[in-house]
């Protein structure tokens, strides 16, 4: 399941990562996973707008036929899943980490440049990095996550966390971090209590 969501992206790396909290296993075939989706969503009609499908394809499915070869909406209806599974649990996770000072390690390989002291490049260059962030930052981005924000706001708050980090631990003056051409990326959450 874990396969099907896209390592460069952000947004997916948080559902990644929001997976160690599940206290149950999302449903795992298609037409399970389409009747869970309705649960969630207004009617069949906006649940094929959201997947970008037709309502009668998502008939067939639910019916037990999924349309040979439709990979796409496979992943679609995955993802979705993926996306949604145990808001509450992840809320109630977040919060704790959130009030226990906990931090994000944030482990990418992207094109990461900056421009500080001497000896600094606004260039950016291939790098692979792991860095945990502040309790601060951690806060910032799990509640731009919980209210929703969409991708490329998280970019943005990742890209200035992971600098101030950086800059943090090699005790330089920050001027200004550039990441992008992410390859993959990679959170994992450590509570200051454990």
């Amino acid at each position: 399941m874990i396969t099907t969501l896209d390592p460069a992206s952000i947004t997916e790396a948080f559902d990644r990562a929001d997976m160690t909290f599940w206290t149950r296993q999302a449903p795992q075939s298609d037409c399970a996973r389409l009747r869970f989706l309705l649960t969630r969503t207004s009617g069949l009609d906006a649940l094929a707008a959201r997947l970008q499908t037709k309502e009668h394809v998502l008939s067939q499915v639910l019916a037990g036929n999924t349309p040979s070869g439709d990979r796409i909406l496979s992943l679609r209806i995955c993802r979705e899943v993926i996306r949604i599974w145990q808001p509450r649990v992840r809320k109630r996770a977040h919060q704790k980490l959130i009030a226990e000072d906990g931090s994000i390690g944030v482990h990418f390989r992207a094109e990461f440049g900056f421009t500080a002291g001497a000896g600094s490049s606004d260039d950016p260059r291939l790098r692979l990095m792991s860095i945990w962030l502040s309790p601060a930052h951690t806060a910032s981005l799990l509640r731009a996550r919980e209210r929703g924000a969409k991708e490329q706001e998280l970019h943005s708050i990742v890209e200035s966390a992971t600098g101030e980090s950086y800059f943090r631990v090699y005790a330089s003056r920050l001027r200004a971090v550039t990441l992008k051409e992410i390859h993959f990326i990679h959170f994992s959450f450590h509570s200051a209590g454990s």
